[in-house]
């Protein structure tokens, strides 16, 4: 698994000036640790209940658990990343925090997207 090294507190301070509320970093909980920090989607993406979403470049799928949460169990989100190791935690986190019955994790390239 990936090593949490960076505070709790710390994490959050960065995503929310990369435009976070704080109730979706309640949403991403302990996970916020592990984001890159490349901006917020969700902000104009307005994703709603039912949708299919997909998560390019998904790392370890913090934004993908964010689209979850807004797509409901009636929704899927799926997350496409380069790496078998971050898809595989990142499925492996799903697992643990309930949703892996909407979310699912592909290792993949976003020009050959391996979904059909």
């Amino acid at each position: 698994n990936v090593e949490l090294r960076r505070p709790l507190f710390v994490a959050r301070i960065l995503q929310k000036r990369l435009g976070y509320t704080a109730q979706e970093l309640d949403v991403i909980g302990q996970d916020v640790r592990t984001m890159q920090g490349t901006g917020n989607p969700h902000k104009l993406a307005k994703i709603k209940a039912g949708e299919t979403v997909l998560d390019l470049g998904s790392g370890l799928g913090a934004d993908a658990f964010l689209a979850a949460h807004s797509v409901g169990q009636d929704g899927r989100v799926f997350g496409l990343d380069l790496s078998q190791e971050h898809v595989s935690q990142a499925q492996h986190r799903a697992e643990e925090r309930g949703v892996g019955n909407i979310v699912r994790f592909v290792r993949g390239d976003m020009e050959h997207i391996p979904l059909p």
